[in-house]
C-alpha cells in the first residue's frame, strides 16, 4: 500500500512541508504539538499543551479509523524535563489508555518552535 496523508478538518491549512499524519500498511504516524484549530498554542502551560497534543493526535488517528487504544509507541520531546515532567505525565496519564500504556520514550531537547514546551510522536496500528 502506498502511504496516504491523513488530514483532519480541525487543523488549519499549512504550506509547511509535512503531513499531519501518514497511514501506511495499517500504521499511523503523527507528530503533534499543543496548537488549537486556528494554529495558535493553547497555553504556555505544559499540562495544557500536553492535553491538546494528545487530543490532536487522537483526531488524526480517528481520521485513519483508529483510537488512542491503537497507539503502540509514543516519543515525547520536552524543553525542561526537570520542571515540566510531572505536569506532562499527569496529562498523559489522564488521556492515554492504560491497559497497557504504549511503549514510550521521553527526551529533553535544546529547542523547539517558540512557546512549545512539548512535542509528541505517535505510532498506532489500525486494522484496515
Amino acid at each position: 500500500m502506498k502511504k496516504k496523508a491523513i488530514d483532519s478538518p480541525y487543523f488549519a491549512h499549512s504550506d509547511a512541508p509535512y503531513s499531519h499524519g501518514i497511514l501506511m500498511n495499517g500504521m499511523v504516524f503523527t507528530t503533534q504539538i499543543g496548537e488549537t484549530q486556528d494554529g495558535s498554542l493553547i497555553s504556555e502551560d505544559v499540562y495544557e499543551q500536553t492535553k491538546q497534543t494528545i487530543e490532536n493526535a487522537e483526531r488524526i488517528i480517528k481520521e485513519a479509523g483508529g483510537t488512542l487504544e491503537d497507539v503502540c509507541k509514543v516519543t515525547i520531546y520536552m524543553l525542561d524535563m526537570k520542571n515540566d515532567f510531572d505536569k506532562m505525565n499527569r496529562a498523559y496519564r489522564e488521556l492515554m489508555p492504560n491497559h497497557p500504556f504504549p511503549a514510550r520514550a521521553c527526551v529533553q531537547v535544546g529547542g523547539m518552535i517558540d512557546g512549545v514546551k512539548v512535542e509528541m510522536e505517535f505510532t498506532a496500528f489500525v486494522s484496515q
